[in-house]
């Protein structure tokens, strides 16, 4: 006959072993899951990227811009050659139009036109007066520098790459009939910076713009108009800007 501390004893070890056997069975079952988890491609990342790419949604309409409309206005002239010679330095005009992709990139499409003086000695020692007038249709990428680790004064001017290309057309005159005209493409290059006021509605700036242009006869002597060509000046020089913009954000 059994007796009843045997009996508890074996009621004991049974239960320690159920016991045992139920959180063993459980710590699988969670290593389970955490071992499909961890072998889950797409569990961690899509959760990393929606939640990255919703911050980057929230940023970029707090703090960005869609598009803006501006105009500019500034000096115009010329380097490396003989151009800045006999060509005036003049003020140069336009507007533009840019949209934004993100905070840091965006492509802007515009226009500036300028007029230039034109004087030198001709051969027969005449002194021959023109004017050139250049317009230029653009289309250029912005590259906003990201400013999080910047010094806050620097940082709200918003510093920015610029670079793209232009077709310019060159037209020669004396008042007032046009004598010649031409046209090229440019490949241009700068930088500047913007400064959102008004609640970020409006901005101001300065642009620093360098145009590698080649125009017909580039680098030869400069005709003359009493005959030949004029040996003192040579046809080379490429179109520099410095300006300053305003306009909207929307």
């Amino acid at each position: 006959m059994i007796s009843r501390n045997s009996f508890f004893s074996a009621l004991m070890f049974a239960l320690i072993f159920f016991l045992i056997l139920g959180h063993n069975s459980t710590t699988m079952a969670q290593d389970d899951v955490q071992s499909e988890d961890n072998f889950d491609p797409f569990s961690d990342y899509s959760e990393f990227t929606e939640a990255a790419s919703e911050e980057a949604d929230i940023n970029f309409f707090r703090n960005g811009r869609l598009l803006n409309i501006g105009i500019s206005t500034g000096y115009k002239g010329f380097i490396g050659g003989d151009y800045s010679e006999y060509y005036s330095q003049t003020a140069s005009f336009g507007a533009f139009f840019t949209y934004f992709f993100d905070l840091q990139f965006a492509v802007q499409v515009g226009f500036t036109t300028s007029d230039h003086n034109m004087s030198f000695i001709a051969n027969d020692n005449s002194v021959f007066n023109a004017k050139m007038r250049l317009f230029d249709i653009n289309m250029y990428g912005k590259y906003f520098l990201n400013t999080q680790n910047m010094t806050r004064a620097f940082a709200e001017w918003n510093p920015y790459f610029i670079g793209g290309v232009s077709q310019i057309r060159r037209s020669h005159s004396t008042n007032p009939v046009i004598q010649t005209t031409d046209s090229a493409v440019g490949f241009d290059i700068g930088a500047g910076v913007e400064y959102l006021f008004n609640q970020k509605k409006n901005f101001v700036g300065f642009q620093f713009l360098y145009q590698y242009v080649s125009f017909a006869g580039e680098g030869s002597p400069l005709p003359d108009p009493s005959g030949g060509s004029n040996s003192r000046y040579r046809q080379a020089g490429d179109p520099i800007t410095l300006m300053a913009t305003i306009g909207i954000n929307y």
